[in-house]
C-alpha cells in the first residue's frame, strides 16, 4: 500500500514532473506483455493520478496491478519486439470513499 504524503500543489507538480521524466525508458525492462509492472510504472501510475487532481495528497493506493492487454496482443508478441504502452488498474481510497480507475 502506497501512502502519498499531503504536500504543496508545487511540490506534487516537481514529483509528477520526476515521474514522467524517468518513465519514458522504462518500458524497455518489460520483457512481456504480462509481466507485472515495474516499480516505476507503478510510482508513475500514482503520480499521474495525483498530478491530474483525480487523487489528492494523502490517497492511500491500496492496489496498482497491470491492466491485461487483449489476448490478441499477447499472442501476437513476439520476444525481443517492443511492448505496446502498458495500462495500470487502480484502487484508492480518499475522503472516505473507494476509486478505481485505469492510467494509461
Amino acid at each position: 500500500m502506497i501512502v502519498m504524503p499531503r504536500v504543496g500543489n508545487t511540490f506534487r507538480a516537481m514529483l509528477f514532473a520526476a515521474a514522467i521524466s524517468v518513465g519514458a525508458p522504462l518500458h524497455a525492462a518489460v520483457v512481456h506483455p504480462m509481466d507485472p509492472l515495474t516499480e516505476d510504472e507503478i510510482l508513475g501510475a500514482a503520480f499521474t493520478l495525483l498530478g491530474a487532481g483525480a487523487a489528492q495528497p494523502g490517497a492511500i493506493f491500496q492496489s496498482i496491478d497491470l491492466r491485461e492487454p487483449g489476448k490478441e496482443s499477447v499472442l501476437a508478441f513476439v520476444p525481443g519486439s517492443p511492448v505496446t504502452p502498458r495500462h495500470a488498474t487502480v484502487f484508492f481510497r480518499q475522503n472516505k470513499k473507494s476509486y478505481k480507475t485505469t492510467v494509461n
